[in-house]
């Protein structure tokens, strides 16, 4: 993923995304958001699911920084880079999965998957299990991405659980006194596509909404 991520270079010579630390801490929330989700048999927990969150995390800002539209450079530089890998380490269901949830990482693609589709057919997610898969680790993603810090500070905790028809992600500060709220508020943006995927995508959970808060714990505060 190193040596993928170091080859995507801008126009210019530009280095690639955020940096490690932001990579890395967005794909330990994620990891963690989708073991608790697992713990809640959502769905079953899969080594593959788990590499491939992992790869998307540390990938999914590639395309950073352009002037806008991060996601879809980070989707193309990577479709160009990528492809020397299919078949091989990645199996080419892999590769597509790992495109689109740098993708959606951001904005609301998915919706339009159909045009996409049309417009880039040697990546289309041309199976439902593949259509899921994305979908579900690009949601879990989003999430993460929205709940870290800007900083580098160390790495929040989240826990979920079900309220009713209410899914609820407490995240637990990372330090003694850290405010949560900008990083709250930036992932609630974010909840749009888990919504989909737990409504449509798994509509015996019976849940309808998606509410992030700060823990409540003593230990936290």
């Amino acid at each position: 993923v190193e040596k993928i991520a170091a080859e995507c270079v801008h126009d210019g010579g530009v280095k690639y995304g955020r940096g490690f630390v932001h990579a890395d801490q967005v794909t330990k929330i994620s990891l963690n958001l989708y073991e608790s989700l697992a713990s809640l048999r959502y769905f079953p927990r899969s080594n593959s699911d788990i590499f491939l969150l992992r790869a998307a995390g540390y990938l999914h800002d590639v395309g950073f920084p352009p002037d806008s539209g991060h996601h879809i450079k980070g989707f193309n530089l990577l479709k160009e880079n990528m492809g020397n890998l299919v078949p091989g380490t990645l199996s080419e269901a892999d590769y597509r999965i790992i495109l689109h949830c740098v993708l959606w990482h951001r904005d609301a693609l998915w919706q339009k998957e159909n045009e996409r589709n049309e417009t880039d057919a040697n990546v289309k997610l041309d199976t439902q299990e593949m259509l899921r898969t994305a979908r579900r680790l690009a949601a879990i993603l989003r999430i993460g991405d929205g709940l870290s810090f800007p900083d580098g500070r160390p790495t929040m905790r989240v826990t979920a659980f079900q309220e009713r028809d209410v899914l609820v992600i407490e995240a637990c500060p990372s330090k003694h006194g850290d405010d949560l709220k900008h990083q709250i508020k930036k992932a609630m943006t974010k909840i749009n596509l888990l919504e989909e995927v737990l409504k449509n995508d798994i509509p015996s959970l019976g849940i309808n909404k998606v509410a992030i808060r700060k823990c409540g714990h003593e230990e936290c505060k």
